[in-house]
């Protein structure tokens, strides 16, 4: 079923809060202040979500993804979200879970915020379909891979180390299944010794796994 929701408020984990029937909506990738044709299901745990079909009035918060891979990867949660309002809400996490533990800090001092390119440490997820691997980040709430060839917030250095990943670890995939949770993930790491980190196969580039 569809409906058309206001978006009142932004939970911890990104996610917009509406009403729908008196019933609370969760729903990815909206902001306060938006007003959205949602489409909505029930999951597994019995919350009511959303899915955004069309924007009918844009908050002011909101922005063009920088990302061309956004639509698609689940790796980032607020890039359609201003900066001043992206941080606004990070700050408010900590005050409002300091608030529930009735805790009040004499002194706030000002959050630091990273800049882009600045990560230096990204687990990629892989898959192999007709002798080809996919190498990059789990699509959102889906196990589908999501190949990119950028990522705003890596260290450029690890992104030029992925081309040379994937034809590493085709002898180590099977076709058609991603490796089972068990398996610990495979880890870049752009200010090791060798890049590659991680325990579980061996790999020609030190020992690597994917999850």
């Amino acid at each position: 079923m569809a409906g058309e929701i206001r978006i009142d408020e932004l939970n911890p984990k990104g996610e917009g809060i509406g009403t729908s029937k008196r019933e609370r909506v969760f729903v990815d990738r909206a902001l306060p202040g938006d007003l959205i044709e949602a489409k909505l299901r029930r999951d597994v745990d019995g919350v009511l979500r959303g899915d955004v079909v069309r924007i009918a009035e844009a908050s002011p918060h909101r922005v063009e993804p920088p990302c061309p891979h956004y639509a698609l990867c689940g790796g980032c949660t607020l890039q359609h979200g201003s900066e001043i309002f992206y941080r606004d809400w990070k700050s408010s996490i900590v005050r409002e879970a300091l608030a529930a533990k009735d805790l009040s800090p004499k002194l706030w001092r000002d959050p630091v915020f990273l800049p882009g390119g600045g990560r230096r440490r990204v687990t990629f997820t892989a898959e192999k379909r007709d002798g080809a691997v996919t190498l990059g980040y789990s699509r959102r709430r889906q196990r589908e891979v999501v190949a990119i060839d950028s990522c705003l917030i890596a260290n450029p250095a690890i992104m030029a180390l992925r081309p040379r990943l994937a034809p590493l670890l085709g002898p180590m995939l099977q076709e058609g299944k991603r490796p089972p949770p068990s398996s610990k993930p495979l880890v870049v790491n752009s200010r090791s010794s060798s890049p590659v980190q991680s325990a579980g196969m061996e790999c020609p580039m030190r020992r690597c796994a994917k999850r």
